[in-house]
């Protein structure tokens, strides 16, 4: 019996200091790996790759760590300092497509309501994107609704939201439209770039045109197509402009 456990104790001895062995490997041999594929991928392929499987590991901890409004404004930050994954690799032919004369890399475009200010354009196509839709962008700031007003639904993997026209208004995102249509012009970044425009919620009915239409001059000429947005369950009254003498109303002022 001792001789047996004796041997049993080798063998895990001798186990586990082939975990912790591996463990060490592991632990120098995948940062050294990165860093080989790294120096010989050329096209960026290898890097686009383990940068998105690198942000799919982290959207549970951050999920996790943070709400709703907070992981969307962290998302935001993080496109606009240039930290999310990259997509280096060619768009695909079979994907590529024209709508009303505007070229797209790909179909997959983001919507107005993630980059509401225009602040993280250039990161956000970066990713990929086809077209990065702005706003909706009021002529004035407004803070929205009370929080909390995002909430996830995990069984369905959505998230509703109910922010109601936060904005930071037009001198913001003009400005932030303004630096990238710098880098645009140099070459910096690639696709198509909306702007979905908005009333203030205090702004009357029967003045609302007014609102969209200083949209149209303070952004127009930084989008590629311009959104007028008549739609949001959560600005009262704005849905009462989809009415058919209301829409024209608007439509000729802007």
């Amino acid at each position: 019996a001792w001789a047996m456990s004796a041997a049993a104790a080798r063998f895990l001895n001798a186990a586990w200091g082939a975990a912790v062995r591996g463990v060490q490997l592991t632990a120098l041999g995948v940062p050294a790996y990165t860093a080989l594929a790294y120096a010989a991928d050329r096209k960026g392929e290898t890097r686009s790759r383990i940068e998105f499987a690198a942000a799919g590991f982290l959207q549970p901890v951050l999920r996790a760590l943070l709400d709703g409004e907070d992981a969307h404004r962290t998302a935001v930050w993080a496109a606009a300092k240039g930290l999310l994954p990259r997509e280096r690799r060619a768009p695909l032919e079979a994907l590529r497509t024209q709508v009303l004369g505007l070229h797209f890399d790909s179909p997959i475009c983001l919507a107005a309501g993630f980059d509401k200010d225009a602040e993280a354009v250039v990161g956000l196509l970066g990713m990929g994107f086809g077209a990065v839709e702005i706003g909706s962008v009021t002529p004035l700031p407004q803070p929205g609704n009370p929080k909390p007003r995002v909430f996830r639904i995990p069984e369905l993997g959505a998230v509703i939201n109910s922010y109601g026209f936060n904005s930071q208004g037009h001198q913001y995102a003009r400005a932030n439209l303004d630096a990238l249509a710098e880098v645009r012009a140099q070459g910096g970044v690639a696709g198509v770039v909306g702007v979905n425009l908005g009333k203030n919620k205090v702004t009357p009915e029967a003045q609302a045109a007014n609102d969209y239409a200083k949209g149209v001059r303070a952004l127009g000429k930084h989008g590629d197509y311009l959104v007028i947005n008549v739609s949001s369950p959560n600005t009262p009254g704005l849905r009462n402009l989809q009415g058919r003498k209301q829409l024209a109303t608007l439509v000729r002022a802007v």
